[in-house]
């Protein structure tokens, strides 16, 4: 809403016979509006972390518990305790991200039904773009998923030396 009540604001600003009280209206419109985005997006923030920080501590216990009961000679302390501190930490960003799934095409028509409407087929244009280069990031992200397994192969092995000599 603020970008269209800007673009009203921005007219009564040109035009020489709109009456003052309009723009006491137009910037007490623009607080509000970021007031309230602001309030809403910190609220949502606030549950999203409390709700993912405990089911992290309930994965965490989970993985402690079941560590507890595999004994002393399981050979696996490197994957426990990678599964204990990196592992519920990813599952907890994967949860965030999963929203992703369904927030971002909404985002999208909206933002470039948005475009249309401010700046016409350039709008358009820079989404299509956008678009076209879709195949381009999920080649690079393929490389980064590699790049990652291996770090945490070579992550287990230096925690399992490392637990071996102590």
């Amino acid at each position: 809403a603020a970008p269209f009540v800007l673009r009203a604001f921005i007219e009564w600003l040109l035009d020489e016979n709109a009456e003052i009280y309009l723009g006491f209206i137009f910037v007490i419109l623009l607080t509000m509006c970021n007031v309230v985005m602001s309030m809403a997006l910190n609220a949502g923030s606030h549950h999203t972390l409390t709700g993912f920080t405990q089911m992290s501590t309930g994965l965490q216990v989970m993985i402690f518990d079941k560590s507890l009961e595999l004994g002393s000679n399981h050979g696996a302390t490197g994957l426990v305790t990678t599964l204990h501190t990196t592992d519920t930490t990813r599952f907890i960003e994967m949860a965030m991200f999963v929203h992703g799934l369904w927030v971002s095409p909404i985002l999208v028509v909206a933002a470039t039904i948005a475009l249309y409407f401010f700046i016409g087929w350039a709008g358009l244009i820079a989404v299509g773009l956008m678009i076209i280069f879709v195949p381009v990031q999920v080649m690079l992200m393929g490389k980064m998923q590699m790049f990652q397994r291996q770090i945490i192969k070579c992550t287990d092995k230096r925690i399992a030396a490392v637990n071996e000599v102590f």
